[in-house]
């Protein structure tokens, strides 16, 4: 059997080693920033995982509901889409600062190896369905 890459898995594979192109960035922070765009406009958005941060939970390629949200109804262990610095994520909640309307955010994998981004107060919508992509062998 000949193993085959998914249709789009080439973000994720490049990102993974190291070779993925600014050109490539550029397209996920546009798409990243009309996500924001519609979560501030009160829209529900549907968003294919495109980074592997958050494996073995969310899979490449899967889908996930986001809805609107404010901080104050964000809780520990909910997945959100934020704004870290510059860059966008959909990272797990560790800790919530109401008083100061921040949350800590990290990955999976910076969770795995008891890490984490930091905390930020730009947080637009929380994951409140997983679409999970099938896998089977002719995937790969």
């Amino acid at each position: 059997m000949v193993a085959r890459k998914r249709k789009n898995d080439h973000l994720a594979n490049d990102y993974l080693v190291g070779t993925i192109k600014k050109k490539d960035f550029v397209g996920i922070n546009k798409i990243n920033s009309e996500t924001r765009k519609k979560l501030l406009s009160n829209t529900m958005v549907t968003y294919t995982i495109v980074d592997p941060s958050m494996l073995p939970y969310l899979r490449l390629g899967s889908m996930v509901h986001l809805h609107p949200r404010a901080i104050a109804d964000i809780n520990v262990g909910d997945v959100v889409f934020c704004k870290f610095h510059t860059s966008y994520y959909l990272n797990f909640v560790t800790a919530v600062n109401r008083t100061q309307g921040k949350v800590r955010i990290s990955s999976a994998f910076e969770q795995a190896v008891g890490s984490g981004k930091g905390w930020t107060s730009e947080v637009f919508g929380v994951v409140v369905e997983y679409i999970e992509v099938p896998m089977n062998a002719e995937d790969y």
